[in-house]
């Protein structure tokens, strides 16, 4: 089973993907919070390029909502934002 914290500033972005994981038999949503999309690729450790791929936004973009993400977690890397996912029960 995976569980899935759904991110996005937009409301509707929410509900839409909620309703697409939902047909997903292992997944499980565990949350929902409106600041940084990305936060929800970065936990599955997709690269920078594929998340930009994915959400038709520049690979610059992307790692710019990766850094703000980090510091608002005070971490430095992925690697702890794993570990905090996986502490929270998210992984």
């Amino acid at each position: 089973m995976i569980r899935v914290l759904v991110v996005d500033d937009e409301w509707m972005v929410r509900a839409m993907l909620f309703r697409i994981l939902d047909g997903y038999d292992d997944l499980e949503v565990v949350g929902e919070a409106e600041d940084g999309r990305q936060a929800v690729e970065e936990a599955r450790c997709i690269a920078n390029s594929d998340i930009a791929e994915q959400l038709y936004l520049s690979e610059a973009t992307v790692k710019t909502h990766v850094s703000r993400i980090l510091a608002k977690l005070q971490l430095t890397n992925r690697v702890q934002a794993a570990i905090l996912a996986h502490h929270a029960g998210l992984s």
